[in-house]
């Protein structure tokens, strides 16, 4: 099985392969062993959710090959959060409304001002920026991974 079996942040296109010259790959996506009834292997598997392929190879003059069994993982993470307002220097407040394009993100954020950093809280309304500071966020939801963090700094004059 090529691309090894493991973990992966995106779909992957699993291809099939024997080292027995003429040999048929028949191979499985639900969990059954595959027999020469099962679907036959002739192009790339592509696997965009969490799946496990079995394949068995079947030759002229051979024995069925052992069962190869291989579990892809995919863990597609949650959006980055957005930001209403660009990072830079502003002279007065600025109001900032965090959001997030993964359906049932939510959105957790930190900040920054000076020495004194905040415990992460759940995003539940804009955020009122008056002095210079530093403002992390991360979303996470439910069958995804977190989200990248996006920093954003803000000086206020």
């Amino acid at each position: 099985m090529t691309p090894a079996v493991g973990t992966y942040s995106s779909s992957q296109s699993v291809k099939l392969s024997s080292s027995t010259s003429g040999a048929t790959i028949y191979y499985t996506t639900n969990g059954a062993t595959p027999t020469a009834s099962s679907a036959r292997y002739s192009d790339a598997i592509t696997v965009s959710a969490t799946r496990t392929i079995k394949a068995v190879a079947v030759a002229s003059n051979y024995d069925n090959s052992v069962v190869a069994s291989g579990t892809y993982t995919i863990e597609t993470p949650a959006a980055t959060p957005t930001f209403s307002v660009q990072a830079g220097t502003y002279t007065g407040r600025q109001l900032l409304t965090l959001s997030d394009t993964t359906a049932g993100a939510t959105i957790y954020y930190k900040t920054i001002r000076g020495a004194t950093v905040t415990l992460p809280k759940k995003y539940v309304g804009p955020i009122s920026v008056s002095e210079t500071e530093t403002i992390s966020a991360i979303a996470v939801a439910p069958g995804y991974t977190d989200s990248s963090v996006t920093i954003v700094s803000y000086i206020i004059n």
